[in-house]
């Protein structure tokens, strides 16, 4: 029913209504894809996503009917279970949530308390720490250990780990064979923070019985016990599911309590983790759980965004030889030089395929100066949805739903004005991604390294627009198309 222009239905937990939200962001972000398949002429038909809602018993296909009588709006409100719930994808929403003048309003995310506490996230780490005391102190050591000096090191790390597992690769395997350089990646962002924030090189893995495999494998199913736990309210966990997400849950635990003991032993010290010590006064759980954050942060967001990337400039033999004739001039030059193509193509994967595709928040107080509605009350829950504003026509022009990075680099997306009111691929202000400089680094240190020494062509043809990502918090690829390396002649 309707009240006062704002819809009504029958939630109460905290986690339905976020799982309302990302839902019904789930479903909007389908439209999306429906809009993309009429570009891309190889595009697979989007997963059924009112039906993922339906089967989810969350009663909530009624939100999502409601999203779709507005979808010429740009903000949708609810009210839920009595508590209000708003889905933007208005840039000005964006601006006043991240950097506005109010943005200290918005430090908290809406989770369920308990999901919360099996995840080891309830009020320990930096990522989903709702206790502000507590995230703050542990955002000054993540804030710190991401020095100019670390990511210096993660640049060159990143680098040396990834020409050695990309010949590894190519000399195991026949030549034209394709490659799953997602799974390469992950290998590369893993081993960059192990080096720069744990202090332990890949090449000591053996001796240490670091499990590499088992580790990336543990934080992928990490990822899914995250969505579950946080995203699902509490009487809709099933038993063996509950089960099985909280193994991952510990499996990655006990990883992590291995990594710090390796470190212990390595190195008398290690600053980002000796300022945990200090930050969670000797608390072994909170400080399991920031290194496990940074782990988890520092490597799968940064690797899925790297190989959309490569994707994208897999199927562009254009772009492709544009990018390589850049890194290879920048090369040639006694001193490094700016590469512009390679930045618009890292902004442009994010545009086009953000790995972090909502931001999600709560309002801690009322706010009166809400764009687009005027008013909204304390404990409202927000989605910004990143991926539909990153497609409207509207903000980025009638290409929106194309692959373009040149669109960062003519045009209005070239101009600092636009980005900085548009374009949010980390968030921004006190609940900002507080390792985008880390993850650009990454991803630009791979680029570098693959595009100028190898062509590379799709296997089959999946492209970027048709590649299907599915949610574990991040956006991850259901299959990843596998890429042909061959080296440049």
């Amino acid at each position: 029913m309707q009240r006062n222009g704002s819809f009504v239905a029958t939630l109460t937990s905290g986690a339905a209504i976020v799982g309302a939200g990302v839902l019904v962001a789930r479903w909007w972000v389908s439209r999306a894809a429906q809009r993309h398949a009429t570009v891309q002429s190889t595009a697979t038909p989007p997963s059924d996503i009112l039906s993922d809602i339906l089967e989810s018993s969350l009663p909530i296909a009624a939100a999502a009917q409601l999203a779709a009588a507005r979808n010429g709006e740009m903000t949708v409100e609810c009210l839920l279970g009595g508590r209000q719930l708003v889905i933007t994808c208005d840039p000005r929403v964006a601006a006043h949530v991240f950097k506005g003048k109010g943005s200290n309003n918005y430090r908290l995310r809406p989770a369920t308390d308990e999901g919360l506490r099996k995840l080891g996230m309830y009020h320990e780490g930096l990522i989903w720490n709702n206790d502000v005391k507590s995230w703050t102190k542990v955002r000054n050591c993540f804030k710190t250990a991401l020095n100019q000096d670390a990511l210096e090191r993660a640049t060159e790390v990143a680098r040396q780990e990834c020409i050695a597992l990309l010949n590894a690769e190519l000399e195991a395997k026949p030549k034209g064979t394709s490659l799953n350089l997602l799974n390469l990646a992950r290998k590369v962002t893993f081993r960059t923070a192990l080096s720069v924030f744990f202090g332990v090189r890949s090449d000591v893995f053996p001796a240490c019985g670091i499990d590499e495999e088992a580790i990336i494998a543990a934080i992928v199913q990490y990822f899914k016990a995250w969505e579950y736990l946080v995203l699902r309210p509490e009487r809709h966990w099933e038993d063996s599911l509950l089960a099985r997400h909280c193994t991952s849950v510990t499996e990655l635990r006990r990883h992590v309590h291995t990594l710090l003991e390796v470190t212990s032993k390595l190195s008398s010290s290690m600053p980002f983790i000796d300022s945990l010590c200090e930050a969670c006064a000797n608390n072994d759980s909170m400080r399991e759980q920031g290194a496990l954050e940074m782990l988890l942060a520092g490597t799968d967001t940064s690797s899925v965004t790297a190989y959309y990337a490569l994707l994208g400039v897999a199927g562009d033999g254009q772009l492709q030889r544009d990018l390589r004739a850049e890194l290879d001039g920048s090369c040639a030059k006694t001193r490094p030089t700016n590469t512009p193509l390679l930045e618009a193509v890292v902004d442009e994967t994010l545009r086009f395929k953000p790995v972090g595709p909502v931001v999600l928040r709560e309002a801690e107080r009322d706010d009166a100066d809400f764009p687009a509605m005027g008013w909204v009350k304390a404990n409202t829950a927000l989605v910004v949805h990143l991926a539909e504003m990153n497609l409207r026509k509207e903000i980025w022009g009638e290409d929106a739903n194309c692959f373009r990075p040149r669109r960062f680099l003519e045009g209005p997306a070239a101009e600092a004005r636009f980005k900085a009111e548009c374009f949010w691929p980390f968030g921004h202000g006190p609940k900002g991604c507080i390792g985008m400089h880390l993850g650009r680094r990454e991803v630009c240190a791979i680029l570098k390294t693959i595009v100028p020494g190898f062509e590379l062509a799709v296997e089959g043809t999946e492209t970027l627009g048709s590649l299907q990502t599915h949610w574990d918090i991040a956006n991850q690829p259901d299959n990843p198309a596998l890429i042909c390396v061959r080296r440049r002649q």
